[in-house]
Protein backbone atom coordinates (compact mmCIF):
# COMPACT_ATOMS: atom_id res chain seq x y z
CA UNK A 1 0.00 0.00 0.00
CA UNK A 2 1.18 3.47 -0.75
CA UNK A 3 1.45 6.06 1.97
CA UNK A 4 -1.43 8.04 0.52
CA UNK A 5 -3.68 4.99 0.62
CA UNK A 6 -2.77 4.44 4.25
CA UNK A 7 -3.67 8.06 4.98
CA UNK A 8 -7.02 7.68 3.26
CA UNK A 9 -7.85 4.65 5.36
CA UNK A 10 -6.64 6.36 8.53
CA UNK A 11 -8.54 9.58 7.93
CA UNK A 12 -11.74 8.51 6.21
CA UNK A 13 -14.77 9.01 8.44
CA UNK A 14 -16.62 6.00 6.96
CA UNK A 15 -14.15 3.66 8.62
CA UNK A 16 -16.10 3.95 11.81
CA UNK A 17 -17.59 7.39 11.85
CA UNK A 18 -14.54 8.64 13.72
CA UNK A 19 -14.40 12.31 14.58
CA UNK A 20 -11.46 14.45 13.55
CA UNK A 21 -10.22 14.28 17.13
CA UNK A 22 -9.44 10.60 16.53
CA UNK A 23 -6.99 11.43 13.76
CA UNK A 24 -3.29 11.03 14.48
CA UNK A 25 -1.75 14.56 14.73
CA UNK A 26 1.36 13.29 12.94
CA UNK A 27 -0.75 12.33 9.92
CA UNK A 28 -2.44 15.73 9.93
CA UNK A 29 0.95 17.39 9.96
CA UNK A 30 2.04 15.30 6.97
CA UNK A 31 -1.08 16.45 5.11
CA UNK A 32 -0.35 20.09 5.91
CA UNK A 33 3.09 19.67 4.35
CA UNK A 34 1.69 18.18 1.13
CA UNK A 35 1.81 20.11 -2.09
CA UNK A 36 -1.51 21.15 -3.67
CA UNK A 37 -1.14 18.34 -6.20
CA UNK A 38 -0.55 15.75 -3.46
CA UNK A 39 -3.59 16.98 -1.54
CA UNK A 40 -5.68 16.78 -4.68
CA UNK A 41 -4.66 13.14 -5.22
CA UNK A 42 -5.40 12.37 -1.58
CA UNK A 43 -8.85 13.95 -1.88
CA UNK A 44 -9.55 11.90 -5.01
CA UNK A 45 -8.63 8.70 -3.16
CA UNK A 46 -10.84 9.72 -0.26
CA UNK A 47 -13.75 10.27 -2.62
CA UNK A 48 -13.17 6.85 -4.19
CA UNK A 49 -13.15 5.31 -0.73
CA UNK A 50 -16.50 6.89 0.13
CA UNK A 51 -17.99 5.30 -2.99
CA UNK A 52 -16.92 1.78 -1.99
CA UNK A 53 -19.52 -0.72 -0.89
CA UNK A 54 -19.50 -1.91 2.71
CA UNK A 55 -17.96 -5.25 1.63
CA UNK A 56 -15.18 -3.44 -0.23
CA UNK A 57 -14.52 -1.22 2.79
CA UNK A 58 -14.35 -4.27 5.04
CA UNK A 59 -11.78 -5.90 2.73
CA UNK A 60 -9.77 -2.69 2.81
CA UNK A 61 -9.89 -2.65 6.62
CA UNK A 62 -8.74 -6.26 6.78
CA UNK A 63 -5.90 -5.65 4.32
CA UNK A 64 -4.75 -2.65 6.33
CA UNK A 65 -4.94 -4.67 9.54
CA UNK A 66 -2.81 -7.39 7.97
CA UNK A 67 -0.33 -4.82 6.69
CA UNK A 68 0.11 -3.35 10.17
CA UNK A 69 0.99 -6.77 11.62
CA UNK A 70 4.08 -6.93 9.40
CA UNK A 71 7.48 -5.91 10.81
CA UNK A 72 8.44 -2.27 10.04
CA UNK A 73 11.25 -3.34 7.70
CA UNK A 74 8.83 -5.53 5.73
CA UNK A 75 6.30 -2.68 5.54
CA UNK A 76 9.02 -0.38 4.22
CA UNK A 77 10.12 -2.86 1.55
CA UNK A 78 6.52 -3.51 0.56
CA UNK A 79 5.82 0.22 0.17
CA UNK A 80 8.90 0.58 -2.01
CA UNK A 81 7.98 -2.41 -4.15
CA UNK A 82 4.32 -1.46 -4.44
CA UNK A 83 5.26 1.84 -6.08
CA UNK A 84 5.53 -0.21 -9.25
CA UNK A 85 2.10 -1.78 -8.72
CA UNK A 86 -0.62 0.72 -9.46
CA UNK A 87 -4.04 0.75 -7.81
CA UNK A 88 -5.50 -0.41 -11.12
CA UNK A 89 -3.09 -3.37 -11.20
CA UNK A 90 -3.92 -4.31 -7.61
CA UNK A 91 -7.63 -4.20 -8.43
CA UNK A 92 -7.08 -6.31 -11.56
CA UNK A 93 -5.17 -8.95 -9.62
CA UNK A 94 -7.87 -8.97 -6.95
CA UNK A 95 -10.55 -9.55 -9.57
CA UNK A 96 -8.51 -12.23 -11.32
CA UNK A 97 -7.94 -14.04 -8.02
CA UNK A 98 -11.55 -13.74 -6.83
CA UNK A 99 -12.43 -17.30 -7.88
CA UNK A 100 -9.33 -18.62 -6.15
CA UNK A 101 -10.18 -16.73 -2.96
CA UNK A 102 -13.76 -18.02 -3.02
CA UNK A 103 -12.41 -21.56 -3.34
CA UNK A 104 -10.17 -20.98 -0.32
CA UNK A 105 -13.08 -19.58 1.70
CA UNK A 106 -15.21 -22.64 0.99
CA UNK A 107 -12.57 -24.98 2.42
CA UNK A 108 -10.90 -22.81 5.08
CA UNK A 109 -12.09 -19.28 5.86
CA UNK A 110 -9.19 -18.74 8.26
CA UNK A 111 -6.78 -19.35 5.38
CA UNK A 112 -8.46 -16.62 3.34
CA UNK A 113 -8.47 -14.13 6.22
CA UNK A 114 -4.79 -14.73 6.99
CA UNK A 115 -3.48 -14.87 3.41
CA UNK A 116 -1.25 -11.80 2.71
CA UNK A 117 -2.88 -10.73 -0.54
CA UNK A 118 -1.00 -7.47 -1.14
CA UNK A 119 2.38 -9.13 -0.53
CA UNK A 120 1.35 -11.97 -2.85
CA UNK A 121 0.28 -9.63 -5.66
CA UNK A 122 3.49 -7.60 -5.44
CA UNK A 123 5.55 -10.82 -5.45
CA UNK A 124 3.64 -12.14 -8.47
CA UNK A 125 3.95 -8.91 -10.43
CA UNK A 126 7.70 -8.79 -9.86
CA UNK A 127 8.22 -12.50 -10.41
CA UNK A 128 6.68 -12.64 -13.87
CA UNK A 129 6.45 -9.93 -16.47
CA UNK A 130 3.02 -10.10 -18.06
CA UNK A 131 1.57 -12.30 -15.29
CA UNK A 132 -1.71 -10.39 -15.26
CA UNK A 133 -2.25 -10.75 -19.01
CA UNK A 134 -1.38 -14.47 -18.91
CA UNK A 135 -3.83 -15.10 -16.09
CA UNK A 136 -6.56 -13.09 -17.82
CA UNK A 137 -6.28 -15.35 -20.87
CA UNK A 138 -6.94 -18.52 -18.87
CA UNK A 139 -10.43 -20.05 -18.43
CA UNK A 140 -11.79 -19.56 -14.91
CA UNK A 141 -11.17 -23.11 -13.63
CA UNK A 142 -7.68 -23.20 -15.06
CA UNK A 143 -6.97 -19.77 -13.59
CA UNK A 144 -7.99 -21.00 -10.13
CA UNK A 145 -5.64 -23.97 -10.46
CA UNK A 146 -2.85 -21.66 -11.56
CA UNK A 147 -3.42 -19.36 -8.60
CA UNK A 148 -3.24 -22.41 -6.32
CA UNK A 149 0.11 -23.34 -7.84
CA UNK A 150 1.39 -19.77 -7.56
CA UNK A 151 0.22 -19.46 -3.96
CA UNK A 152 2.18 -22.62 -3.08
CA UNK A 153 5.27 -21.25 -4.82
CA UNK A 154 4.77 -17.99 -2.93
CA UNK A 155 4.55 -19.91 0.35
CA UNK A 156 7.81 -21.71 -0.44
CA UNK A 157 9.47 -18.36 -1.15
CA UNK A 158 8.19 -16.95 2.15
CA UNK A 159 9.40 -20.07 3.98
CA UNK A 160 12.92 -19.63 2.59
CA UNK A 161 12.92 -15.99 3.69
CA UNK A 162 11.67 -16.93 7.15
CA UNK A 163 14.42 -19.54 7.49
CA UNK A 164 17.10 -17.12 6.35
CA UNK A 165 15.78 -14.34 8.62
CA UNK A 166 15.62 -16.62 11.67
CA UNK A 167 19.16 -17.87 11.09
CA UNK A 168 20.48 -14.35 10.66
CA UNK A 169 18.63 -12.62 13.50
CA UNK A 170 17.96 -15.61 15.80
CA UNK A 171 14.47 -14.35 16.60
CA UNK A 172 12.85 -17.78 16.15
CA UNK A 173 13.98 -21.23 17.21
CA UNK A 174 14.94 -23.68 14.41
CA UNK A 175 12.17 -26.06 15.47
CA UNK A 176 9.60 -23.24 15.26
CA UNK A 177 10.65 -22.53 11.67
CA UNK A 178 10.51 -26.22 10.82
CA UNK A 179 7.09 -26.65 12.45
CA UNK A 180 5.82 -23.75 10.35
CA UNK A 181 6.70 -25.62 7.17
CA UNK A 182 4.23 -28.44 7.81
CA UNK A 183 1.18 -26.39 8.81
CA UNK A 184 -2.01 -26.26 6.68
CA UNK A 185 -2.57 -22.92 4.85
CA UNK A 186 -4.82 -21.21 7.41
CA UNK A 187 -2.59 -22.02 10.36
CA UNK A 188 0.54 -21.36 8.31
CA UNK A 189 -0.23 -17.72 7.55
CA UNK A 190 -1.55 -17.02 11.05
CA UNK A 191 1.60 -18.48 12.58
CA UNK A 192 3.77 -16.63 10.05
CA UNK A 193 2.25 -13.33 11.12
CA UNK A 194 2.84 -14.18 14.79
CA UNK A 195 6.48 -15.00 14.07
CA UNK A 196 7.09 -11.81 12.10
CA UNK A 197 5.49 -9.71 14.85
CA UNK A 198 7.63 -11.47 17.46
CA UNK A 199 10.79 -10.80 15.44
CA UNK A 200 9.79 -7.15 15.10
CA UNK A 201 9.31 -6.83 18.88
CA UNK A 202 12.70 -8.40 19.53
CA UNK A 203 14.32 -6.09 17.01
CA UNK A 204 12.78 -3.03 18.71
CA UNK A 205 13.95 -4.25 22.13
CA UNK A 206 17.50 -4.66 20.87
CA UNK A 207 17.49 -1.19 19.32
CA UNK A 208 16.25 0.38 22.55
CA UNK A 209 18.94 -1.46 24.51
CA UNK A 210 21.74 0.00 22.43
Amino acid sequence: MRRALLLVVALAAPLGAQSSTDVDPAKLERIRKMSPEQRKRLQERLERYRKLSEDERERLRLNLKKFRTLPPEVQKKLREKSKNLSEADRKSYQELASGFFRAIARSDRRALQAFPRVVFFVWLDQKESGAKERLQALPEEERIREFRRLSEEFRQTVQKRVTHHAQKHRCSLPEEVEDLRGLPPGEYWIRWREMTKNCARQSKSLQKGR
